[in-house]
């Protein structure tokens, strides 16, 4: 499992959003919310639904362990 930070970030419209900081990785993942903590069940489903179609079309998928970093 490859460690990866998941940055959170507040756009000019008021709405956060989540975003994988690995370009090495086979497929990115992102979420949008009003709040912090909708952005992060975003981005969980998100993460869950990438997976989920990969092993489904038997493409290459690398699991991560994220930890959330932010500048807020």
């Amino acid at each position: 499992m490859k460690k990866v930070k998941a940055v959170i970030e507040k756009a000019q419209d008021g709405f956060y959003s989540i975003y994988i900081d690995d370009n090495s990785l086979e497929y990115g993942v992102t979420g949008v919310g009003e709040t912090i903590d909708e952005a992060k069940n975003d981005f969980a489903v998100s993460y869950a639904e990438m997976k989920q179609l990969h092993e489904k079309n038997g493409w290459p998928f690398t699991a991560i362990e994220y930890s959330y970093s932010s500048s807020l």
